[in-house]
């Protein structure tokens, strides 16, 4: 089989990045479905979401795509500016806004 042929042949067949990908905002409500309000009440930040979520062509997602999702689901930011919280940007689910 010539280099030719494999290209075309490889043009021909579905392309399987993103194949079995699970969007971001339903990977991050089935990660907190299961926690309890208290358990939600605390602040987030994306360094604890990362390892346990999927990215759609890398091991993986980016940091800004994670942010997009959680704005989606109504999760808020605010930013630590204290001297031991780094500027850390902190993120509260809605279920923790009542308080």
């Amino acid at each position: 089989m010539t280099y030719l042929t494999q290209l075309q042949k490889a043009a021909q067949q579905p392309s399987e990045s993103g194949a079995g990908y699970t969007p971001l905002t339903d990977q991050i409500q089935a990660l907190i479905a299961p926690l309890s309000p208290i358990q939600l009440h605390r602040p987030w930040s994306i360094d604890e979401l990362l390892p346990r979520l999927q990215g759609r062509y890398q091991t993986r997602p980016a940091t800004r795509e994670v942010a997009k999702a959680l704005i989606q689901l109504g999760w808020q930011q605010k930013r630590c500016w204290k001297k031991s919280g780094l500027n850390k940007r902190f993120w509260y689910s809605p279920v923790g806004e009542d308080s």
